[in-house]
């Protein structure tokens, strides 16, 4: 399964980038201020983390600044946020890391190897995609935060990594060679076998086209819709046991791949994933105010 790793070699921004400002402000602050229940700020924070529970984003909120220019810092983020667009590629970004921890934490479950190293598969490809496209969008976006200028700077740096480029090209080499098996089931009473594909004809088109000539018009379709469901059966299971020994060199690829990428995840990026969410909810809460036609605007904060 996919775990955090530090930086490809070469790559010295990580110490350099902070999304919240001073260091000291990182130290999350694991129980709530007593006097939040009575301002109702409790409420507040509820309200605004209420849609980002899997980041806890709670712990940043009853946490304290010390220092003006800490404020300031994070007041630039969220003027940077204010461009819809980067807001956009940040959010589509967001999304993506999401999904692919969902998919991280479905592959605990799986129950066949080759069933769980597929998954592992996606997940690096959903991983690359979601870096490359963020990487790319970020370039012409005029930023004026330290913050998010050093990440952008960072994140390109990445993605020319060697490590990176590996992994891109090991992911799509991959998931190439096992897109090109073809085989077939032949179903017999009780029992069935598998075979490689050798241009059989498709019966199911001949069927189809058989029947056509009896279509007079689009017929309402009555079939319900059954979600698709990501385990294996043992059924299932068995024939891919047959697949894997015809088809034994784009499975040893991806036996491959699982060993030399099992832990691809990058803990700066990871980090900038779960820390952009702080930012991102504030910005919805603050837009939800706005078209409630509430006014906002940043207070100046003295830096003596």
């Amino acid at each position: 399964m996919p775990h955090n790793k530090t930086s490809p070699k070469g790559l010295e921004l990580e110490s350099n980038y902070e999304l919240y400002g001073n260091s000291d402000a990182v130290i999350e602050r694991a129980q709530e201020p007593i006097c939040f229940p009575d301002l109702n700020l409790d409420l507040v924070i509820k309200s605004i983390t209420a849609s980002k529970q899997e980041y806890n984003l709670q712990l940043l909120y009853w946490t304290p600044l010390h220092t003006a220019e800490t404020v300031c810092y994070r007041q630039q983020v969220f003027q940077d946020l204010e461009n819809n667009l980067l807001m956009a590629h940040i959010k589509q970004f967001a999304q993506s890391m999401s999904v692919m921890r969902r998919y991280s934490a479905m592959i605990e479950k799986l129950d066949y190897e080759y069933h769980k190293k597929d998954w592992f598969l996606e997940t690096a490809i959903m991983y690359c995609t979601a870096l490359s496209t963020l990487a790319s969008c970020l370039e012409g976006i005029p930023l004026k935060s330290a913050a998010l200028a050093t990440f952008r700077i960072y994140l390109a740096d990445y993605c020319k990594s060697s490590a990176f480029q590996s992994l891109t090209a090991d992911s799509q080499k991959t998931k190439q060679a096992l897109a090109e098996i073809k085989y077939c089931v032949i179903i017999e009473s009780g029992k069935f076998k598998v075979k490689r594909y050798e241009d059989e004809a498709d019966y199911s088109i001949e069927v189809e086209n058989t029947f056509s000539k009896f279509k007079q018009s689009d017929a309402q379709n009555y079939l319900t819709h059954i979600p698709v469901m990501t385990g294996t059966s043992h059924i299932e299971a068995k024939i891919l046991e047959f697949v894997v020994k015809l088809f034994p060199e784009p499975f040893a690829l991806l036996d491959g791949f699982c060993t030399e990428h099992n832990q691809f995840l990058d803990k700066t990026i990871c980090a900038f994933d779960r820390e952009i969410q702080f930012y991102i909810a504030d910005q919805d809460f603050i837009a939800h105010l706005k078209q409630q036609g509430l006014p906002f605007c940043y207070p100046n904060i003295g830096i003596s």
